[in-house]
């Protein structure tokens, strides 16, 4: 009796650990961190540190959070100007910076929690549990049997995708 006890509780714990690792899961984890961190050198930290982001997707995040950082201090309350700027820093700001954050959009960060609105091809779409018009694509990909995002926001998602729900939120 013991045995089928100790049975039922490797299998309980088992498939619970395996129902957090699902790719909505993932996704909607990955988003309630990452708009905890704010917008600063411990997010670009953050992002370096993450095991569940492809090694292409944190590259272009990076990219995007380093231009967002030096187009929003030319745009609101940098010292300098861009011709300041080293040739890299505006490569970034000309190639990445679109005027909006890369993933979170609207004043002090998304929402507190997400819920999946659809599945599709890998594409998660999320809506916020308490800002219900606020969407997000996040693109979770499997990579050697492990789900990884592979995608956010603006950064490796398709612009069609991207454009359908952004213009909405405006």
């Amino acid at each position: 009796m013991k045995l089928f006890k100790s049975l039922l509780v490797v299998l309980f714990l088992s498939l619970s650990l395996n129902a957090k690792d699902t790719p909505e899961s993932i996704a909607i984890n990955f988003l309630i961190e990452y708009d905890k961190q704010g917008v600063n050198q411990e997010l670009i930290d953050y992002i370096r540190a993450q095991k569940n982001l492809t090694k292409y997707f944190k590259h272009e995040l990076i990219r995007y959070e380093y231009a967002f950082i030096l187009g929003i201090c030319l745009e609101y309350d940098c010292p300098y100007e861009e011709k300041d700027f080293i040739p890299e820093e505006a490569m970034l700001v000309s190639k990445y910076y679109k005027g909006d954050h890369p993933i979170i959009y609207g004043n002090g960060g998304g929402p507190s929690n997400y819920k999946v609105v659809s599945n599709k091809n890998g594409y998660i779409l999320l809506s916020g549990v308490d800002w219900l018009d606020y969407r997000i694509y996040v693109k979770v990909i499997n990579v050697d049997g492990k789900f990884m995002i592979d995608g956010a926001g603006m950064v490796n998602i398709p612009e069609e995708l991207y454009n359908s729900i952004h213009s909405e939120n405006y």
